[in-house]
């Protein structure tokens, strides 16, 4: 790690400008407690293995308790570090996918030990072409998912699951010069017809004879629209699952409406046939429908990044988490 770590970045002077080596009895270096801390939680080892692991190598002799109290005072230290990489990793040229470069925006829940609730949620940016997370960002329980959380460039399309397609915080990726590709569910937007008209979008679904087809849809963005802004106009491509996906879908549903005692709303069993995707539209150069669908399966790869992070930094009584923000690309 330390050949990846960028010139003038010593891992020694800002450990000890950080508070992570004050003293230097068990731990002898910063690259001894850096070694310690991806043992610990990149491995998945408990406290106790990663006192033996140490003491087996010859790389330090100490006590579980000690261990702890010196990876919590090296959070600020290790977050540094993680945000070093991501800007390194940011410089290097990404491959272009159609002419853009293609991100995934995702969140997962972390429980500290006996929680009832999120403890704390992790925002995670992922560029597909590199396979390189690109953006961190934590924050407690209440910090919810929403797509401006990653910073845009111009020539970024963002891929999103139906939690981020709310009105008010598409415009702003517009704005950044950036695009995206977000799924969205029948009622997580308030769409019309493009003459700012109703639209019957069970109709449409019922109308598209394709596989694959496409709408422009005017997006309604509730109270804060005004006269002298421009309506926005999404293109809405639509595809029609595979029969034993829809019935997949349709038992889940089921089943959930079972367990919580309620009747499942005929819309939704019926929405449970498509897949629908939302993209600026006019954008400043058209993706072909066909790629928007198959960009949706590009998202995959974000799940094992995300799991891994997650589970990285849900340990017992682990590193102290708060306090720590974004840590952009």
């Amino acid at each position: 790690m330390s050949e990846q770590l960028p010139a003038g970045f010593s891992l020694e002077a800002t450990a000890q400008s950080r508070g992570a080596l004050t003293r230097v009895r068990e731990i002898k270096s910063a690259a001894t407690l850096l070694r310690l801390a991806l043992a610990y939680g990149g491995l998945g080892m408990s406290l106790r293995e990663t006192c033996a692991w140490a003491e087996a190598g010859g790389i330090a002799s100490l006590s579980d308790p000690s261990l702890l109290e010196r990876l919590c005072k090296a959070a600020p230290w290790l977050g540094d570090i993680v945000a070093v990489l991501i800007a390194e990793q940011a410089k290097v040229p990404a491959d272009r996918w159609d002419g853009y470069r293609l991100r995934a925006l995702d969140g997962t829940s972390i429980c500290e030990p006996g929680a009832d609730r999120t403890t704390w949620r992790l925002h995670v940016g992922y560029d597909l072409a590199s396979g390189q997370v690109d953006q961190l960002e934590l924050t407690d329980g209440r910090g919810a998912e929403h797509i401006q959380r990653l910073i845009y460039a111009p020539g970024d399309v963002v891929l999103a699951d139906r939690y981020y397609a709310r009105p008010r915080d598409l415009r702003p990726v517009i704005d950044a010069g950036a695009d995206f590709i977000v799924r969205t569910g029948w009622n997580s937007l308030r769409l019309l017809q493009a003459n700012g008209e109703p639209l019957d979008l069970f109709a449409a679904l019922a109308a598209q004879a394709e596989q694959e087809g496409e709408l422009q849809v005017r997006i309604h963005e509730g109270t804060t629209e005004s006269p002298s802004q421009q309506p926005l106009i999404l293109r809405l491509i639509v595809r029609r699952k595979d029969p034993e996906q829809a019935e997949a879908e349709r038992k889940r549903l089921l089943k959930d409406a079972k367990k919580r005692g309620k009747q499942p709303d005929p819309r939704s069993l019926e929405a449970a046939k498509y897949i629908p995707r939302c993209q600026p539209a006019p954008s400043r150069r058209p993706i072909s429908s066909p790629s928007i669908a198959s960009a949706g399966r590009w998202s995959w790869h974000l799940s094992g990044s995300r799991a891994w992070l997650a589970s990285t930094c849900c340990r017992p009584k682990s590193l102290n988490l708060h306090g720590h923000g974004s840590m952009p690309g």
